[in-house]
């Protein structure tokens, strides 16, 4: 995959003849890689129960189930990571196509190094020093595969005995993504210098670029097609994912009538922070603030979230909506860490069909 990407981005070169990256006006500001305050682990296991609800009666035509397993998610949260620290500057370059190719040499050697590699089939090297902080940052994302990168600071380093002439640092985004299309980021911002083969990597920061707006999928389940739905719940987010899409209910296709026992599950599909906040809950209000979400169970797996209600309705019953509500951690400024709707679903057959129209 290195190899691969390398040489994606000498043909881009060869192409352009060398063409000057894009360049801004003024060089932006580097982005702020600084930790923010300590974020303690989560213990193992981690059970995310929804906060408190403001007191809401449950909708009529839901009668919530009485037997909702406990519901657990073992996960190896080891040393905190500090995220990054939002706002980023807008980028230079938008994909790797555009990007110089020494700085497109360096995000594939941190790629390799994050998947075990040493980089070298890059053409980089890394000090003792940047070496051991990528291999200590626990930013891999195994069962993620590289998808692009983005460019949001190039320029020359200040020449000083510790940066070797011809410096640059560079600053940018490496987009992941699994065959589920579930979607991580991880900000890098490197010192290296390219006076010489291989490039050598003097200094490097990494940190988790975690979402602020996550993309949501809700799925509606058959409660009978999980028979055991405490193991269910304590798979990973990918595997509860793949059940999900493989026993949901498909709109247009034609339901069981009458009530019966279902599960309802909202996946976040972006890696958030271990300090943000899921809330997932039914209401016969779409656009009020009531919301009954006193037996919502939301599960987190190393930043990949899920929650999940159980509840007796009809999906010819056009009164029901699920709401999912979500706030980011202390990666986001005071005043952006307040509850806001991110999905709004309709639990019924004909509330659906009325809306895709």
């Amino acid at each position: 995959m290195i190899r691969a990407i390398v040489s994606l981005a000498l043909t881009v070169v060869l192409l352009t003849a060398c063409a000057a990256p894009e360049e801004a006006a003024a060089p932006p500001p580097a982005p702020v890689l600084t930790p923010v305050a300590p974020i303690a682990p989560p213990p193992a296991p981690v059970v995310v129960e929804a906060p408190p609800p403001a007191p809401a009666r449950a909708p009529d035509v839901v009668a919530i189930m009485p037997a909702m397993p406990p519901a657990a998610v073992v996960v190896d949260a080891g040393p905190p990571v500090p995220p990054a620290k939002y706002p980023l500057p807008a980028p230079l370059a938008t994909t790797q196509t555009n990007m110089p190719i020494d700085a497109v040499r360096v995000a594939a050697a941190i790629i390799d190094r994050l998947s075990g590699g040493s980089g070298l089939a890059a053409g980089v090297v890394f000090s003792d020093d940047a070496g051991a902080k990528v291999d200590a940052s626990r930013a891999a994302l195994p069962g993620l595969d590289w998808r692009d990168s983005k460019l949001l600071q190039y320029a020359p380093v200040e020449y000083t005995p510790r940066v070797a002439p011809q410096g640059r640092v560079v600053a940018g985004q490496l987009e992941f993504a699994d065959t589920l299309d579930r979607r991580a980021t991880i900000l890098f911002s490197v010192e290296y210098s390219v006076a010489d083969e291989p490039i050598s990597v003097l200094n490097i920061e990494i940190a988790p670029i975690f979402a602020l707006n996550p993309a949501i999928e809700l799925f509606v389940v058959d409660a009978a097609d999980v028979p055991d739905i405490a193991g269910a719940l304590r798979a990973s987010h990918a595997d509860l994912l793949k059940l999900a899409l493989d026993k949901s209910v498909r709109w247009r296709a034609a339901p069981p009538e009458g009530p019966r026992d279902w599960l309802v599950f909202a996946f976040l599909m972006e890696r958030v922070s271990p300090s943000s906040r899921l809330r997932l809950g039914v209401t016969e209000q779409p656009n009020g603030a009531a919301m009954f979400d006193a037996t919502t169970r939301v599960l987190d797996d190393a930043g990949w979230r899920v929650a999940v209600i159980p509840g007796r309705f009809s999906l010819y019953n056009a009164g029901v909506w699920a709401r999912a509500e979500f706030a980011p951690g202390v990666e986001a400024d005071p005043d952006a860490r307040q509850l806001r709707t991110i999905g709004l679903f309709p639990l019924s057959v004909t509330t659906a069909r009325a809306d895709a129209r």
